[in-house]
């Protein structure tokens, strides 16, 4: 798969993750023991998003930023922004 399938795919998966379709369980199983040198970094950042759904239950604040974040790091990844992409943080600035 080249850099933009993997990028196509990952944002893909993203989307799923973002709307509940995708259990947080089965996105890390897929991508959590990745060592894609293209996703890594970035991946690095959506496991904040996935380890903080605790918070985002709690915090409706912290959820709308994150889940307007994770919408950015999708579109940048569909338009191949990667290097934008990386930039996305999902702690809040």
């Amino acid at each position: 798969m080249d850099d933009t399938s993997t990028y196509l795919k990952f944002a893909d998966d993203l989307e799923l993750l973002l709307t509940g379709k995708l259990s947080c369980e089965s996105f890390k199983s897929v991508y959590a023991s990745s060592r894609l040198s293209n996703i890594f970094d970035i991946m690095c950042n959506v496991e904040h998003f996935i380890s903080d759904s605790d918070i985002r239950e709690k915090d409706s604040r912290y959820r709308t930023m994150q889940e307007k974040e994770m919408r950015k790091l999708i579109q940048m990844l569909r338009t191949g922004n990667i290097d934008d992409a990386k930039l996305i943080s999902l702690l809040g600035n």
